[in-house]
């Protein structure tokens, strides 16, 4: 199961994200963050605070909002990961691909 929402700060959308993103989840974020790509949003700080599991359909999802919001000119930040989701993100060399931040001020800071 995965929850999923969001909010705003400055130009970016916050989408706080829990539990499980994996195969059975990522349509439901998909869904989601289509929807708010298609009202024109183009920069996303994800916050994976209470995010317990990332699947290869996980970092499919990730990739291609990364890829959209830069093709949009905006951004994409991913919060907060837990030591195994960040070991995953290292291993699949997704680090070099996504921009990571510890906390939400960093990710604010990022955004400017």
């Amino acid at each position: 199961m995965m929850t999923f929402e969001h909010s705003r700060i400055g130009t970016s959308i916050v989408v706080t994200l829990g539990g499980r993103i994996d195969n059975q989840t990522i349509p439901v974020f998909d869904n989601h963050i289509q929807r708010l790509l298609d009202a024109g949003e183009s920069s996303f700080i994800l916050d994976f605070t209470d995010v317990e599991y990332l699947s290869s359909a996980g970092l499919r999802g990730l990739l291609k909002l990364t890829k959209e919001t830069k093709a949009r000119g905006g951004k994409t930040v991913i919060v907060a990961a837990n030591p195994s989701i960040q070991h995953l993100f290292k291993i699949s060399g997704f680090d070099k691909i996504f921009i990571i931040a510890k906390d939400l001020l960093e990710a604010t800071g990022i955004m400017l």
